[in-house]
This record gives C-alpha cells, sequence and structure tokens, in this order.
C-alpha cells in the first residue's frame, strides 16, 4: 500500500495537497507507516505550492528519501526519473464517467 499511498498523492491537484496528504497518511493500511508519518509532519510542514510542478517535484524528493529501500532500488534499476513517474499514469482513465 505504500505506493499507492504515493501514486495517489501524485495524481491529486495542487489545492488543498496539504489536508489531502494528511488525510491519505492517517488512513494507510500499515500501521507503521501511518505512524511513521504522522510524526513526520508533526515535525516538517508541508510547503505551500503555486503549481502542480512544485507538488510533484517535493513529492519526488520525499519519496525517494522516505519510500524505502525497495522504492529507491526500482527507481536505479528502471532509470525512473519524476517524469517516467509521472508518465506512468499518462492517458489512464480514473473514473468511468459516460
Amino acid at each position: 500500500f505504500g505506493g499507492m499511498f504515493w501514486d495517489c498523492l501524485l495524481l491529486c491537484d495542487y489545492k488543498g495537497f496539504d489536508d489531502f496528504y494528511i488525510s491519505m497518511a492517517a488512513v494507510v493500511p500499515c500501521d507503521k507507516c501511518r505512524k511513521d508519518n504522522m510524526l513526520y509532519l508533526s515535525q516538517n510542514k508541508i510547503p505551500l505550492f503555486n503549481s502542480n510542478k512544485e507538488k510533484n517535484e517535493w513529492l519526488w524528493k520525499h519519496r525517494l528519501q522516505r519510500g524505502g529501500y525497495n522504492w529507491r532500488k526500482k527507481v536505479d534499476d528502471n532509470n525512473w526519473s519524476l517524469d517516467s513517474w509521472l508518465d506512468l499514469y499518462k492517458n489512464k482513465v480514473f473514473t468511468n464517467n459516460k
């Protein structure tokens, strides 16, 4: 579930991002992840963003720092970047609007 947490944050808009991040962090199914996130957030304020670009750059930096060894290895093995992470969701449909 940890990766999905970050992916959902990537897909959200920057307006109201801090509230969304805190809400997501509070319901992550992994008890250790939830506690670690809430402790981290109590000591580190989420910056105010002016654009999705700023938000995504912050997320990428923090996912690399806090996402764990498996994520960093995957990034290295696949030569991923923020742009390639964003490309994973390009042209995907997330609703059933008809």
